[in-house]
């Protein structure tokens, strides 16, 4: 069975960890090959660690998998200046490769919504890379294309896209409805 729940500062190497392999998976190909390389476990848990402090504002998640490893998760809060017509933001989800398709990412987007609205956010966006496969679940997810930004990884410029929920009830709803309970 898999566990949601909140992260907590303990859970900072852990989700390091996950994050650079999650990142080196799903964006081989999308960025440069330098840019993934480089990636470093140390300076991500140094990363995660001050996220993760007390009196951080934002909300993070962490999946666990039988034996309590880490296998994915999702952050969020207030909207950080990309698109103000959105009040709340999905900073990011990673879910390992091996963990995807069965039903992980819905049920981080239910608890991240749920948490969001009792913070008292009715609405959410996200920037994903235009070539990053994980478009396709924001989209069916009912995520719909809001703007566009060039963003400078490396050498390459690459396309990000904001998918936009105006309504968190409707999406924690829809993604209370169709949780595959893994």
């Amino acid at each position: 069975m898999i566990h949601i729940r909140q992260a907590i500062p303990d859970d900072a190497a852990g989700i390091s960890e996950m994050h650079v392999e999650t990142w080196r998976t799903a964006y081989k190909g999308i960025m440069p090959d330098d840019v993934l390389a480089n990636m470093s476990y140390e300076k991500r848990e140094l990363m995660w660690r001050k996220i993760l402090a007390a009196g951080s504002d934002e909300t993070v998640l962490v999946a666990e998998d039988p034996q309590n490893r880490i296998i994915g998760f999702a952050s969020g809060g207030r909207e950080r200046g990309g698109l103000p017509v959105f009040k709340g933001e999905l900073y990011g989800i990673y879910i390992l490769a091996e963990w995807q398709r069965q039903g992980i990412g819905r049920r981080l987007v239910h608890e991240l919504a749920t948490r969001l609205i009792a913070r008292g956010f009715n609405s959410m966006f996200l920037w994903a890379l235009e070539k990053n496969t994980a478009c396709r679940f924001y989209e069916r997810l009912g995520g719909k294309k809001s703007a566009s930004r060039i963003v400078k990884f490396g050498s390459a410029d690459l396309v990000e896209i904001a998918y936009g929920w105006n309504n968190l009830h409707a999406l924690a709803e829809s993604t209370a409805e169709k949780q595959n309970p893994v």
